[in-house]
């Protein structure tokens, strides 16, 4: 779906929004301190979610707002 998500990046964002992909492990928690917030867009399905909510744990690890779609392993976050 990146180049959907591309699309959408409106003009004069494209500098500030980096769509990384998959990180090895070891790059995330660099790459999270330098990141104003984090997005975790999961599918809505659990048939269709590939891991576990790590990623979600190590941003609020680390302070980051999250924006999350309302998938059902987003359970673990709190609107507000």
């Amino acid at each position: 779906m990146r180049e959907a998500v591309q699309a959408q990046i409106k003009i004069g964002l494209q500098d500030s929004i980096v769509l990384t992909g998959r990180l090895p492990h070891e790059q995330v928690a660099e790459l999270t301190s330098l990141s104003d917030i984090a997005v975790a867009p999961y599918p809505y399905k659990h048939s269709e979610i590939v891991g576990t909510p790590l990623k979600l744990i190590e941003y609020m690890a680390a302070g980051k707002p999250i924006v999350a779609s309302t998938a059902p392993i987003h359970e673990i976050i709190e609107d507000g």
